[in-house]
């Protein structure tokens, strides 16, 4: 699994042809929320969780600090340590 198997893409809806746009935060939240709660995960989980335990799996899996920092947009790798 690379970087690039995280990285959300533009996609054609083949129902309607249309392009699927970008999702917002609360959009993201009700997914995550929705599929956390079928798989049996209990409590508080966010956008924010699921992304901060994406940085932590990507960071044991041994990918460098710099190329997760910027994969997550991140300006000062102190944030991505944090």
């Amino acid at each position: 699994m690379s970087l690039d198997d995280f990285i959300f893409r533009p996609t054609i809806n083949p129902s309607t042809g249309n392009i699927n746009k970008r999702l917002d935060g609360s959009s993201m939240n009700y997914i995550i929320k929705k599929y956390a709660t079928q798989i049996g995960i209990k409590g508080n989980v966010t956008v924010h969780s699921a992304r901060s335990t994406v940085i932590g799996m990507l960071l044991e899996k041994g990918h460098s600090i710099d190329l997760v920092a910027d994969f997550v947009s991140h300006r000062d790798i102190s944030t991505t340590k944090s």
